[in-house]
């Protein structure tokens, strides 16, 4: 089964299921940003056979020096934890949907950074570059993103050409709208599912609802 008809399949079944529920406010716009958006880009992450889609709305950068900045830091670190355990423990139950909600007021180098793991995702090295950006989320200058992009082992020529062409800014602008219609307002925010999960959580609160989704299918 392709991912686009697993995923329609998937959202479907939550339509009938949540129609009288409030849940059912967010099942159209749901549809369009999760499907599209994870059918054509290269930040999806699992089979497309998973019974369960973890829709993740995340920003690159903490630009801040401060406490608060240093707070900021910890709470990006611990959630791609999470993610990470969550996908080891289920395995193929479990794809993981990223988009991008960069927060433009906070953090300036945000959307710079988005733009450059989306140039990584056209050389097929999404993950990779993902992964460097969270590890240092204090360096998204644009010497930064290009030092990524040699550890990342890109194609620093035709990376470049894309960053400067802005090639996936209007991808990035849509799904920056697309979640604030659905009313999410900062990150991370999450969507199981479709089940709305916001803020930093535990690894307990995305399991409850995981398996949740998991027994309902038995």
């Amino acid at each position: 089964m392709s991912l686009f008809l697993h995923q329609l399949r998937t959202e479907q079944r939550l339509y009938w299921r949540s129609r009288e529920s409030a849940v059912f406010t967010f099942i159209f716009p749901l549809l369009l940003f999760v499907l599209l958006g994870s059918v054509y880009s290269g930040n999806y992450y699992g089979k497309p056979a998973s019974q369960v889609l973890l829709a993740a709305l995340l920003a690159y950068g903490c630009t801040m020096v401060s406490f608060a900045g240093l707070a900021i830091t910890l709470v990006i670190r611990r959630e791609q934890a999470v993610l990470k355990a969550l996908l080891a423990k289920y395995g193929d139950k479990v794809g993981l949907a990223y988009r991008d909600f960069p927060l433009r007021p906070i953090h300036a180098r945000a959307e710079p950074a988005a733009e450059a793991a989306r140039c990584a995702g056209a050389q097929g090295k999404f993950w990779e570059y993902h992964d460097l950006l969270y590890a240092g989320p204090a360096k998204l200058d644009t010497t930064s993103l290009m030092n990524f992009a040699t550890q990342a082992g890109l194609d620093k020529k035709e990376f470049s050409a894309c960053l400067s062409a802005g090639k996936f800014k209007a991808a990035i602008d849509e799904d920056l709208r697309a979640g604030e219609r659905l009313g999410v307002s900062g990150t991370p925010s999450f969507f199981i599912n479709g089940v709305y999960l916001s803020g930093a959580q535990p690894i307990g609160e995305f399991e409850k609802i995981i398996d949740t989704e998991l027994a309902a299918k038995n």
